[in-house]
């Protein structure tokens, strides 16, 4: 259930368009889905063709949080064979003359 969520304080990012975002924190003690809250503050100021990268994604939380940045937020996922699991998300892209 999503409700209140602590999270880092982004105040002082620029508001801009990222090319990539590496989500490896907070800790899974912080609370129940701990690094769900970078997608809605973050997903949005990801370039077209921009990237999410999620570590840890071995562990249940971690996925859990992957399979909804997926769903909510429309982004394709990869799977990488790291120690933990790190999963990349982005959006499709569609190259010319595939289109």
């Amino acid at each position: 259930e999503k409700g209140e969520w602590r999270w880092y304080d982004i105040s002082h990012l620029p508001r801009r368009t990222w090319d990539m975002i590496v989500i490896d924190g907070p800790p899974e003690a912080t609370g129940h889905l701990a690094r769900y809250p970078a997608g809605p503050l973050l997903i949005s100021q990801l370039s077209h063709r921009g990237k999410v990268f999620l570590d840890d994604t071995q562990r249940a939380q971690d996925e859990e949080t992957s399979n909804l940045f997926a769903k909510e937020f429309g982004l394709e996922q990869t799977r990488l064979p790291t120690e933990k699991g790190t999963d990349v998300l982005g959006r499709q892209v569609m190259e010319h003359g595939n289109e």
